[in-house]
């Protein structure tokens, strides 16, 4: 939150910085923050500069700061990605400027940054993040980040109903750029239709990965040989009427992923999750949920199961087995496979 005395106090010698890996709140408080600059001190937009520092020379910084306002008390000057500058002298000047307090007073510094800083940095950027009015933006937590999804939603008078919202967190994950982008998706559709509450349905409607979520929970069950709990789980897709069909090809495209994972992971056995998702171009969640239960089995056992689905695929498609049969008759054979084996991993 800004705070009032930023818009309407006398702002003397004000400069800080906003900063943190979470560049899209801080950005969207950056926006927030020249808006309302304007709106208060600079409607005509006179006094308003936002300028890349990454190339920018002292010059180009303190020839904005020393221009002397336009029919107006204040001049707002935002300087984003100070820290790529690689000319050291420009960071030292800048540093200096601040600690002697020389700028004018009616100059408005505003550093804007997209990562932390330790103490290995500039003492530019120590001494900001000191400043009063200095922000950092770190990752929010799962719970913070449902708080926010709800958040934004009841600005718009739509309510995310909780378990939606947790839901559409975990197949998302925590890109806010991402997050608000399903979110403005739901809304719209939301008030289309005069719906008030968004619901864990609809966000298995409108977000594809949390179908896919849902197969991951009976690929899950599955492997743990939970007949019972396996069932259960086709049996609520089939009352949300998804087509068998659909429920299938998901369950094999599934199976598909899971073996290029495994086969990922084997040959690169210190490789990263992040290293995964960008090498099999495949969505962090997907990578998340699929280690959640590969160390469980082995490739040779992906395989034969996978040949096992492709076998049932075919038989289903030339009418050899009748659909819903085929998939309460696949449930007890993986089960019953799996419960009859002993070791940790499946063979």
């Amino acid at each position: 939150m800004l705070k009032p005395e930023l818009i309407g106090g006398r702002w003397n010698n004000m400069h800080f910085l906003l900063y943190g890996t979470d560049f899209y709140r801080s950005k969207k408080q950056l926006d927030k923050f020249v808006v309302e600059f304007k709106a208060r001190r600079d409607p005509q937009g006179y006094n308003t500069v936002i300028m890349e520092g990454a190339d920018a020379t002292l010059e180009d910084i303190l020839g904005q700061c020393m221009t002397a306002p336009f029919l107006g008390e204040k001049r707002l000057v935002a300087v984003k990605h100070i820290s790529d500058n690689k000319d050291e002298t420009v960071l030292d000047a800048l540093y200096e400027k601040l600690k002697e307090g020389s700028l004018p007073e009616y100059v408005v510094l505003v550093f804007w940054e997209e990562q932390d800083f330790d103490k290995k940095t500039h003492p530019l950027f120590g001494a900001l993040t000191k400043e009063k009015y200095s922000q950092v933006f770190s990752p929010l937590s799962e719970e913070k980040l449902t708080e926010w999804v709800r958040a934004q939603a009841e600005v718009e008078g739509v309510r995310f109903d909780r378990s939606a919202a947790l839901l559409l967190v975990e197949v998302v994950g925590a890109d806010l750029g991402h997050l608000d982008l399903e979110i403005q998706k739901l809304i719209a559709w939301a008030k289309s239709g005069g719906k008030k509450i968004i619901t864990k349905e609809d966000i298995h409607t409108f977000v594809p990965l949390a179908f896919d979520d849902e197969v991951f929970h009976f690929i899950d069950a599955l492997f743990q040989g939970n007949t019972k709990h396996a069932l259960r789980l086709l049996y609520d897709q089939r009352a949300s009427g998804a087509v068998e069909q659909e429920v299938f090809g998901a369950l094999l495209w599934q199976m598909r992923t899971l073996l290029e994972i495994k086969d990922f992971t084997a040959r690169n056995s210190r490789a990263s999750s992040a290293d995964c998702s960008r090498e099999l171009g495949m969505h962090p969640y997907v990578i998340k949920k699929a280690s959640a239960f590969l160390p469980r089995v082995s490739m040779k056992f992906l395989c034969t199961l996978h040949e096992y689905l492709l076998r049932v695929d075919r038989d289903i498609k030339t009418g050899a087995r009748f659909a819903p049969f085929a998939f309460d008759e696949l449930v007890f054979d993986i089960t019953q496979i799996i419960q009859r084996q002993t070791p940790k991993v499946l063979p």
